[in-house]
């Protein structure tokens, strides 16, 4: 009864024809040995819950982790290579076992994981691995001390509430950067422009890339 319940609120959320390609592609990938460890990722890792307080309002946000679906990564893939990327280093956060990073990475020379749950740090051997707390970053140089460049794509998969997007958004405003969200509200910020927005039945699902150099 309750597998019926999510996948009748899934068809909801997505749609009929998003539902069966992003079973499609998980169904392909799931076969790719490469794939393998961000799809059924070590049962060892604990999930990390935090209830956090918003306006009087105890909310949970940090529940057991899901990897973004690989349909999802390949409709924003479709977007992120009409741009030039060189130089420009990859930070997810929210990172879980790096499904996002791996499925990236030929785009990216650099890329930056960045989870509170320090368990997700042995599937990052090659990639830097931030142990932070995503609500707790006070300015983009937590994260970017130790990287000459200055531009930056933000990955962020609905870890943490809007308004915690939107703050880390803001303190990189003073670098060229490409922002990724999924699932999270469209944000107003001064000089941030929509690339490309894309909107599933459920209007709290969606895609929406922006920058705040293209035009």
């Amino acid at each position: 009864m309750d597998l019926l319940k999510i996948v009748l609120k899934n068809f909801k959320n997505y749609g009929f024809f998003n539902i069966f390609l992003i079973i499609f592609f998980e169904t392909i990938y799931s076969f790719n040995k490469v794939y393998r460890r961000q799809i059924f990722h070590d049962e060892t890792i604990t999930d990390t819950y935090e209830d956090i307080d918003i306006n009087n309002k105890t909310i949970k946000f940090d529940g057991p982790y899901h990897p973004t679906p690989i349909y999802i990564l390949i409709l924003i893939r479709n977007q992120i290579k009409k741009i030039n990327l060189k130089n420009f280093i990859f930070i997810d956060f929210g990172c879980g076992v790096g499904r996002s990073i791996y499925f990236f990475k030929k785009f990216f020379e650099k890329k930056i994981s960045i989870d509170i749950n320090e368990n997700y740090k042995k599937f990052f051997t090659k990639d830097l691995f931030l142990k932070k707390n995503i609500r707790e970053i006070k300015k983009s140089e937590e994260i970017t001390s130790n990287t000459l460049e200055k531009s930056f794509v933000l990955y962020f998969y609905r870890p943490i509430e809007d308004e915690s997007v939107k703050k880390i958004i803001k303190m990189f405003m003073n670098k060229r950067i490409i922002v990724i969200t999924i699932n999270v509200k469209k944000m107003n910020i001064e000089k941030l422009k929509t690339f490309y927005e894309k909107y599933f039945p459920d209007k709290n699902r969606n895609i929406i890339i922006y920058s705040n150099f293209l035009d």
